[in-house]
């Protein structure tokens, strides 16, 4: 599977909003939705200067990447699999090493990681795996 083999939905509403979409020939699907994040760097309190405060990260970022995943089984069951932006620890707790700057680069380096999670079937990064 390839970036090309998705189709693609830009939101006409929503700024720098793409949804991903590829159905496959057993009936499951797999949605990537990839959208715009902008941080207040005049708020103190703000999430983005919370984690560069706390050292998750090492610096402040503009606008950011935000990823949603819909993973859609044969019966019908729809998961949130294969978000290289989560790992799961007890909760779902934020990979920064994902939370990138939003570039077309950036865009295409998560897609490739959804692709390659979906194809060797990691659906949900743990502590253990990541």
């Amino acid at each position: 599977m390839k970036i090309q083999d998705f189709r693609v939905e830009t939101d006409k509403f929503v700024e720098g909003k793409v949804t991903y979409t590829k159905k496959f020939r057993d009936k499951t699907e797999l949605i990537v939705i990839l959208s715009t994040c902008k941080s207040d760097r005049s708020n103190k309190k703000s999430l983005m200067n919370l984690w560069v405060d706390s050292g998750y990260l090492d610096e402040f970022i503009d606008e950011w990447i935000g990823i949603s995943t819909y993973y859609t089984d044969k019966d019908g069951n729809c998961s949130g699999s294969f978000n290289p932006q989560l790992i799961f620890d007890k909760r779902p707790i934020i990979d920064f090493k994902w939370l990138l700057a939003d570039t077309k680069e950036n865009r295409q380096k998560i897609l490739k990681e959804v692709i390659r999670m979906y194809q060797e079937n990691i659906r949900l990064k743990t502590a253990s795996n990541k």
